[in-house]
């Protein structure tokens, strides 16, 4: 019994475990003040209302980590996390590059303003103002608001506009 508690207290009381250093490399477009708070939510936060398990080196869920932080940020591509002993993490964020702007039409009006902004691959994220100008594509499709782009139309598209 004294063995267990002894063990918990090294683990999530003392600190001996703690999240104590942190690198983020690759944002660009999102605010790093932004990320840091979403990290620090997650480092901070209590099971049973006072074990602090996230900010343990050993505890802290990458993959939750992941998973929130690009529902939270659509923008982000891919990140990874790496744990470096004892007190550090290593976070690379890579974000989708720009393709274009895609408008939906509104099935209730004449005019399109359903826009969100799109990559090479086709994923869609984020909402984007109706642009003009030879800077970014800008595509606009008839078809009613869609959570996703017609891969023949897009591939179409992504040949004309490289050329």
């Amino acid at each position: 019994m004294v063995i267990a508690g002894l063990v918990l207290y090294l683990l999530f009381f003392s600190g001996f475990l703690d999240i104590k250093e942190v690198s983020i490399s690759g944002l660009e477009k999102i605010s790093k003040n932004e990320f840091i708070k979403k990290l620090e939510e997650r480092l901070n936060s209590r099971k049973l209302g006072y074990i602090e398990d996230q900010k343990n080196i050993i505890f802290f869920d990458s993959d939750n980590f992941k998973a929130d932080i690009t529902a939270a940020y659509p923008e982000i591509k891919n990140i990874s996390i790496s744990k470096k002993p004892l007190h550090a993490l290593d976070i690379n964020v890579t974000e989708r590059k720009i393709a274009g702007i895609w408008c939906f039409a509104d099935s209730s009006a004449e005019f399109t303003t359903s826009c969100r902004y799109f990559d090479e691959e086709g994923s869609m994220w984020g909402q984007a103002a109706k642009s003009s100008g030879f800077l970014i594509l800008n595509v606009e499709d008839l078809l009613p608001d869609s959570q996703s782009i017609d891969a023949v139309l897009f591939n179409s598209i992504m040949v004309v506009s490289k050329q």
